[in-house]
């Protein structure tokens, strides 16, 4: 029984290689929120936020392998998550955002395209910037900033959320009975999808834009762009793997546990014949 506990410790004895394929492609997942993202058009009972966040997790699930990491943006942007391979730490983060992370409202495209390209690792990999918005915007579109981005190796795709009759904006969708954002006549401010901004967005970068009012947006078109991204640009990582040992005593326990057995029967049957 000594060496079947040995064996059940699982001991690692030595090293062996191994070897591992990893897709270099990076993807940067810009979320806006600014506060027009908390208008519930698509659905009476989730805001066009909840509905991105959903569509942002669903393209995770769908990824094969690229790397992915998480920025906001309204008025200014911050890095929400840096670029990883950890899906699962992503998804959480996701599901955490909400509009009053970023006290600078408004809609800055010029900020958050900047930002999403410093996340990219150094490499002429594929990368693909994932921008998620409502295309709400009362400044200009960066269109030179938006050409470049094909020169350094970037795709550029723009999921367009709200829909063209639009709705009130909540100042805080938790709290329904704060009320509707207004203007500085005390009118609510209705907000409606941009859809020719979020399309812009896209041409001017050569990409693709989506724009959608399901409230369980279908990015299947846009996720097969991205896992074409280089596709077959694999990096084959040589893993160094601590090597088990743990049959070894298992086999000898088992060694002694049949003689044991065996002993035991043939003691057994000599005190019958005696």
């Amino acid at each position: 029984m000594f060496f079947i506990f040995i064996a059940l410790a699982q001991p690692l004895f030595g090293t062996k290689m191994g070897s591992s394929l990893e897709k270099n492609s990076e993807v940067v997942i810009a979320m806006d929120v600014s506060n027009s993202m908390n208008t519930l058009d698509i659905d009476p009972n989730i805001t066009r936020l909840e509905v991105a966040k959903r569509a942002a997790i669903e393209l995770i699930n769908g990824l094969e392998g690229e790397k992915v990491g998480v920025l906001i943006f309204a008025g200014n942007a911050y890095v929400q998550l840096p670029i990883t391979q950890d899906y699962n730490t992503a998804k959480l983060f996701i599901k955490e955002i909400e509009t009053n992370m970023l006290s600078n409202q408004g809609t800055n495209f010029d900020i958050a395209i900047d930002m999403s390209q410093e996340m990219f690792s150094e490499g002429t990999f594929g990368k693909c910037i994932l921008m998620v918005t409502d295309g709400e915007n009362h400044e200009k579109v960066p269109e030179k900033k938006l050409k470049t981005l094909p020169k350094e190796n970037i795709f550029l795709t723009v999921v367009g959320l709200g829909t063209s009759n639009g709705g009130l904006i909540y100042r805080d969708p938790a709290k329904p009975f704060m009320g509707y954002i207004t203007d500085e006549k005390g009118r609510p401010v209705l907000s409606k999808v941009g859809k020719e901004l979020v399309e812009s967005l896209a041409k001017n970068a050569n990409g693709i834009a989506m724009v959608t009012d399901d409230p369980f947006p279908n990015l299947s078109n846009l996720l097969t762009e991205i896992n074409q991204l280089n596709k077959g640009d694999l990096r084959n990582l040589n893993l160094e793997i601590k090597e088990t040992c743990f049959h070894i005593p298992l086999m000898i326990g088992l060694v002694f546990w049949l003689l044991f057995q065996f002993s035991d029967f043939r003691f057994i049957t000599k005190v019958k014949n005696d």
